[in-house]
């Protein structure tokens, strides 16, 4: 790889183990004990820099649009959310427990009436 020309460098890297007294004649393809996915961006003047800071202040920007465009999209739904509880509370059914137990009332009401009139009837008839 190639750092001299102070470019950013994305790519896997091995991982080398250490060296020990059978290891000494081993090839050091023998030794990579695995690799590791780096981004590597090596400076060594100031031109380097700046295009470091350049690069980094583009990411930087990307990733704020990116979450930008993720906030309006949620604001959107909220606010969207908003409006339909809003309607739906225009349209409430708060009342309808209350006016379900007074038709129950009502529709229980003329039974029992007619229970206990036909009960005094009943008694009426009974006694003598």
């Amino acid at each position: 790889r190639n750092l001299k020309d102070q470019k950013e460098d994305v790519g896997w890297f091995p991982l080398m183990g250490k060296l020990g007294q059978r290891d000494i004649g081993r090839d050091s393809v023998d030794r990579v004990r695995g690799s590791i996915r780096l981004r590597v961006h090596w400076v060594h003047d100031l031109t380097g820099l700046i295009e470091y800071n350049c690069l980094w202040s583009d990411r930087r920007l990307e990733t704020l649009r990116r979450t930008k465009v993720g906030m309006k999209r949620q604001l959107a739904n909220l606010q969207k959310i908003a409006k339909e509880k809003q309607d739906c509370a225009e349209f409430s059914f708060v009342g309808v427990p209350a006016l379900a137990t007074m038709y129950k009332k009502r529709k229980s009401a003329p039974f029992e009436q007619e229970n206990t009139s036909k009960v005094k009837e009943e008694r009426a008839a009974a006694q003598p």
